[in-house]
């Protein structure tokens, strides 16, 4: 770039004339230990680094709630409750080799370059091409998944509130396209503006948990705990661990998305010590009051 500037001296490693870097605005160049890392993976600091919180917390309980009625038809409470624990369990190993890499690598690329840095040698090109195209399809997916979601739910109140509505499957699409086209507009035009969004959501997330567990648990019938843990439904699988397996699909959903920081890494200040961390817990406390709400779930869907 024809902008740019040179680090003197990082962490006591005289590379004065390796580190580029953008201009000289203090949020485009973050902690010494950020420009190290750039400068190891041959990167220039092009966003800026104006994420500076270690609170991240995933608003996936929503999720939970909207995909809850697979797990419940497809092995029942128990076995959504079992299969909740399994894959809390499962994705915590799996967040947690991610967060020590993203510590090692933070930068944007995220799965992809963590193969083609960490892979043997001989198939990194192969295998960093294959999860890079991964990457891509899945982030396609559940940028439609998730805009599905909200135009249906949407589209519910729509019905609950007002008898008048006439429910149209092209209003649901129309409104999916809406929701598509605000995200992809405010992460290009106010992406400074996000983490006090995504601070104002996980409060709103947090007292919907409260607002909609503590009614469930005190105004609605209550199970047993025996038919709450014991009670498994199988609507007509080969086995009731086949259902179970298919409803597992509802427990998955719940634990999404906690790597989504690493695609952050490079607009987060002191990335490798607040990336990790931020996906290690994130995962943790998704996974622990997705469970609590599951098992309130549970409870007034046995009866």
């Amino acid at each position: 770039m024809d902008t740019a500037k040179r680090d003197p001296e990082i962490d006591g490693l005289e590379v004065a004339d390796d580190i580029p870097l953008a201009d000289d605005d203090t949020e485009m160049i973050g902690t010494s230990t950020d420009r190290r890392d750039m400068f190891r993976m041959n990167k220039v600091q092009e966003m800026r680094v104006h994420i500076t919180d270690e609170v991240y917390l995933d608003n996936l309980l929503t999720n939970d709630l909207a995909v809850a009625s697979i797990g419940l038809s497809n092995g029942g409470t128990a076995g959504l409750i079992y299969m909740c624990i399994v894959v809390w369990i499962g994705f915590l190993c799996i967040y947690t080799s991610m967060a020590e890499q993203g510590s090692m690598a933070p930068t944007a690329g995220g799965q992809y370059h963590w193969v083609s840095e960490f892979a043997p040698r001989k198939y990194q090109k192969q295998l960093s091409y294959v999860v890079g195209w991964l990457c891509v399809i899945g982030w396609q997916v559940s940028v439609a998944s998730v805009g599905f979601l909200a135009g249906t739910q949407i589209q519910g109140l729509l019905v609950l509130n007002y008898p008048w509505y006439v429910f149209e499957r092209w209003h649901g699409t129309l409104l999916v396209i809406a929701i598509v086209v605000f995200a992809g507009l405010f992460n290009t035009l106010l992406a400074r503006q996000l983490p006090i969004i995504e601070g104002l959501t996980m409060i709103i997330h947090i007292g919907g948990f409260f607002g909609i567990l503590i009614p469930l648990w005190v105004l609605s019938p209550q199970s047993d705990a025996h038919t709450i843990f014991t009670q498994f439904n199988n609507p007509g699988w080969s086995s009731t661990g086949t259902s179970c397996m298919v409803g597992i699909l509802a427990a998955i959903a719940l634990m999404l998305g906690s790597d989504s920081v690493a695609h952050m890494s490079e607009e987060i200040q002191n990335a490798p010590y607040i990336l990790p961390r931020t996906m290690f817990w994130s995962t943790f406390f998704n996974g622990a009051l997705g469970l609590i709400m599951v098992i309130g779930l549970g409870s007034a869907s046995a009866m």
